[in-house]
Parts: C-alpha cells; structure tokens; sequence
C-alpha cells in the first residue's frame, strides 16, 4: 500500500527541514523555528539497505539506484530543489551514522521503541512483511515465535524485525 506522494512531499519536507537544520537534535522546538536554517541545506546524506527488493537495489548493469523508496526520495528531492547525496555504509554504521547526524536520512527502517526514541519516523510510505525462507525440504508449520525454537536464521547486523520478534529472539 503506497500513500499519496504528495502527501508523503509535505510531512519529509518538514522532517527534512528538520534534519538538514540539526541533525535530529531539535525535534520538541516548533517547525516555524527551523524556517531560517531550512533554507541553507541543498544536500540530504541518505543511507539504506541496498538489495531489499523492491524497497533498495542498485542495477548490476548501471550501477544505478533503484526501487520505491529511492524514487520516492528523488521526487520529493526534486520537488524541493535538493540534491541526494547516498552514503554507502554497512547498516549498523548508517543507524550510527543517523544518531551522530553525520547522515540525513534512512530509507526503509523498520520501527521499534528503541529506535523510536532515537529518530524520528515519517508515516509509512508502503506496507512490507518480513517472511521466512527454508528449503523445500525443510518446511515446518509456523504458527508462533516459537515454532521457530531450535532453528538457525539469519539477520542484517543491527537490523531488525520489530519489537516482538526481537525480544523472541534475544531470549531464545
């Protein structure tokens, strides 16, 4: 499911007026306040997971990035005269990177409490569940968390599948 891109243009213009001014340091002081700094930023530093299809890929014969959430950001850019700038970085280091203000943006992370608390969300530009992929001859019923007891999987470093299925996880 994919929200109106004007819609989602005006509520990252005001995350990106955010941003671009402070870093995510000043998140509780009003928009208005952020009006004179807003207008120096020309660049967004963006970060994301390449390889997650159809969200964040680059193109094997271009070298191009691709998929929604990076077009999304080209014509919210473009509506508002900004250049993008991508910050190739393993995961772990764009969520640090995004803590210490030394990149914009993340495109395509997942929510948690924890992050919550550290950045600020735009509402959801597209609806994406997390499936489980075993072979053919290792399929199992999955019901609940637990059924995956016992099992190996595998996780980006710092990645996340929401809040539920962390705390699973860390205590099994």
């Amino acid at each position: 499911m994919f929200l109106n891109s004007s819609k989602v243009t005006t509520i990252l213009l005001r995350l990106i007026m955010i941003f671009c001014s402070w870093n995510l340091l000043l998140y509780t002081q009003p928009l208005h306040a952020f009006d004179g700094y807003s207008r120096e930023c020309r660049e967004l530093r963006i970060s994301g997971s390449i390889g997650w299809y159809p969200v964040l890929m680059e193109s094997e014969q271009t070298k191009r990035l691709e998929g929604v959430a990076i077009e999304l950001m080209r014509m919210i850019a473009a509506d508002l005269d900004l250049q993008l700038k991508y910050v190739h970085n393993p995961w772990k280091r764009s969520l640090q990177h995004l803590a210490l203000g030394s990149i914009d943006l993340i495109l395509g992370i997942y929510k948690t409490s924890e992050r919550a608390r550290l950045y600020q969300y735009s509402p959801a530009y597209m609806v994406n569940e997390a499936r489980i992929f075993t072979r053919v001859d290792k399929q199992f019923e999955l019901t609940t968390l637990a059924d995956l007891e016992g099992l190996k999987g595998d996780q980006v470093l710092g990645g996340s599948f929401g809040d539920e299925f962390d705390s699973y996880a860390k205590a099994h």
